[in-house]
C-alpha cells in the first residue's frame, strides 16, 4: 500500500512539473484512444518525449515497488518454511502413531 501511495502522488506531481516547465507539450485538444497502450497515446499526444516520459514513470515506479516486492517476497517464503516445517511434524507424528497402532 505505500508504494502505491508514492507512486500516485510523486508520477502526477512529475508530470504536472513536466507540463509546467514546457517539458511536455500541453495537451490542447481531446485524444479519445483511452482503449489504446499508454504508450502509445503518450507519443500520439506528446511524440518521443512523450513516450520517453512514459518510460521514465514506468522505471521509477518500478524501482519504488521493487524493495516492497522482495519484502512481501521474503515473508512468504518464510511463511512457505514454517509450513512445511509444520506438515513434516504432522507426517512424522502420523507415522509415529500408525506405529505404535501396529505394534
Amino acid at each position: 500500500m505505500v508504494p502505491m501511495w508514492i507512486v500516485g502522488l510523486l508520477a502526477p506531481a512529475l508530470t504536472w512539473l513536466a507540463l509546467y516547465f514546457d517539458i511536455l507539450p500541453k495537451i490542447t485538444t481531446l485524444f479519445s484512444f483511452w482503449y489504446l497502450p499508454g504508450p502509445i497515446c503518450s507519443y500520439a499526444v506528446g511524440g518521443m518525449i512523450g513516450l520517453l516520459f512514459t518510460f521514465f514513470i514506468f522505471v521509477l515506479s518500478w524501482i519504488i515497488y521493487y524493495p516492497f516486492f522482495k519484502v512481501y517476497d521474503r515473508q512468504c517464503m518464510q511463511k512457505e518454511e514454517e509450513d512445511e516445517k509444520k506438515k513434516d511434524q504432522l507426517a512424522k507424528r502420523k507415522a509415529m502413531r500408525e506405529r505404535t497402532e501396529e505394534a
